[in-house]
């Protein structure tokens, strides 16, 4: 048979066949068929479609097969056949698909082996960094068990504060100058154990997180998220350390402006109106909020002998009760009138102070209360309750006076102090 070879650049092939009887060639029909090809079924044309046309073959052979049939509709026995050969491109050659894929497995190793030394490079920076970590960690042991030591120090040092208070406190009971010793016994004992407590708790946590940490460094598991979970758990531990310990030496501190037969009288004469000017500078100082608000006055008060000392840390307490407790709603017009004058009792001169705030007052069934060693109505803010109890001792003991307090709820409160010019010695 016939033979038609096409190169790669002939996409479109036409091929126009015909009958030959032509006796009636308008009733004449037409089959044909593509072998090797999706043509490959028997396809059916009239007179008016001679022609047959492939559009982007694939390389390779394929067989043109073409039946006719005359007028009276019967296909004739012998049919055209015609091979095809599509050459293939250079780009579909087996050399070519050859050498593309040894080019694909020689650039699939180059890869490989630039991957395995850009790991290598990694690993070798990574145990540097290890090191590097490892080292700063056990500098960080050394300096959380420097920390633990001077923790355990500090309570040592809470420790023997407390025997300190305690002996205070026996000071306190001997005086008998108070009817509520036997509460504040029991206050000091409550509220010294709670953050001494708290804190001893907190320390033998830290003994037992330095002590994971060095065993665990010492055997090699020391990972990082185990040093960061340790040495959380030391911060924290070391945070409730410090704030019991200040606690505990904040009451320490407190207690010693009860031990008032120990301190030495400091009586001198002094002008009134300069001492006043005194008192009204250091409270506007102490208390900024209330600067301009405090007003003090004397009258006819000539120069007197007293224990300044003492009476300064009076006003002081009496300041921190009225900021903490009259103005506690944060009164826009909280004011504090301070009076001195003299007073004659028995034949005896003596000086009576009046200490008066416009706050919240105080209710009557407090009132009676409010002297009373570690009674507050405030210790959910803090407030240890030994601001008026030391007061009251400083009054009756350092000064040899008397205070009393007047007050009605929604009326502001009213101290008096009556205190002998000349102290009595004890």
């Amino acid at each position: 048979g016939d033979h038609l070879t096409l190169s790669p650049d002939n996409h479109r092939v036409t091929i126009e066949f015909s009958s030959l009887d032509y006796t009636a060639p308008t009733k004449n029909k037409y089959a044909y068929k593509l072998t090797g090809n999706t043509y490959d079924d028997w396809h059916y044309v009239d007179h008016a479609h001679r022609s047959v046309s492939f559009t982007n073959l694939a390389p390779g052979d394929y067989s043109l097969q073409i039946k006719g049939s005359n007028r009276k509709g019967k296909w004739s026995d012998d049919m055209a056949q015609l091979a095809i050969s599509i050459l293939p491109a250079w780009y579909q050659t087996w050399w070519f698909r050859s050498f593309m894929l040894f080019t694909f497995g020689l650039l699939l190793m180059v890869l490989f082996k630039w991957r395995v030394r850009q790991m290598t490079a990694k690993r070798r920076e990574l145990e540097v960094l290890v090191k590097q970590r490892t080292l700063s960690l056990e500098q960080q042991t050394v300096r959380l068990e420097d920390k633990s030591q001077s923790l355990q120090l500090k309570t040592l040092e809470a420790t023997s504060a407390l025997d300190q208070l305690l002996l205070t406190q026996n000071e306190l009971v001997e005086s008998e100058k108070h009817a509520s010793l036997g509460r504040l016994v029991v206050g000091v004992s409550h509220e010294l154990n709670t953050p001494l407590g708290v804190a001893k708790l907190a320390i033998d946590q830290l003994s037992i997180d330095s002590q994971d940490l060095t065993q665990m460094m010492l055997s090699g598991a020391l990972s990082k998220t185990k040093f960061l979970r340790r040495n959380e758990s030391i911060s924290q531990a070391s945070d409730l350390v410090k704030k019991n310990v200040d606690r505990a030496a904040d009451l320490v501190a407190r207690f010693k402006t009860l031990s008032t037969q120990q301190a030495t009288a400091n009586v001198k004469k002094i002008e009134m109106d300069a001492y006043t000017q005194d008192i009204l500078t250091s409270l506007e100082y102490q208390y900024s909020q209330m600067k301009g608000r405090i007003h003090i006055s004397t009258g006819d008060t000539p120069q007197i002998e007293l224990d300044v000392a003492a009476l300064d840390k009076v006003l002081a307490c009496l300041m921190e009760n009225a900021v903490q407790h009259a103005f506690t709603a944060g009164t826009d017009d909280a004011k504090i009138a301070i009076t001195l004058g003299l007073q004659s009792h028995h034949n005896k001169d003596r000086l009576m102070l009046s200490f008066k705030d416009n706050g919240r007052g105080i209710d009557a069934d407090v009132l009676p209360l409010i002297f009373d060693p570690f009674y507050t109505t405030l210790r959910d803010s803090g407030a240890v309750g030994l601001g008026l109890h030391a007061a009251f001792n400083l009054v009756t003991q350092s000064l040899r006076g008397t205070i009393e307090c007047h007050s009605k709820l929604y009326e502001g409160t009213t101290f008096i102090l009556y205190i002998p010019i000349t102290p009595e010695s004890g």
